[in-house]
């Protein structure tokens, strides 16, 4: 088994790269794209995915945080609004 600090490596059985890092492999027809997935009985050689990933990944984050706040705000917002205001309907 391969330490647990091993840069990239991820999942259950340590058998696909982590979230930001993909299998260094040799591209071919067969295999057109990079993947997560170490195949059995290959060493990890995970690589990082680079800057465009972190950009992405980074705005992603941004957007799931600023949904949560909107969400979480929403009932105090709707407490905040006389009961005889609140539309129902269309």
């Amino acid at each position: 088994m391969f330490a647990s600090f091993a840069l990239g490596i991820g999942g259950e059985k340590c058998d696909e790269c982590a979230v930001g890092f993909v299998q260094d492999a040799v591209l071919t027809e067969d295999h057109p794209v990079l993947t997560r997935q170490i195949a059995h009985g290959d060493l990890p050689q995970c690589v990082e995915c680079g800057e465009c990933f972190t950009n992405w990944n980074r705005i992603l984050m941004e957007l799931k945080n600023i949904t949560a706040l909107k969400v979480i705000s929403k009932p105090l917002i709707l407490l905040s609004i006389p009961s005889n205001k609140i539309r129902t309907g269309c």
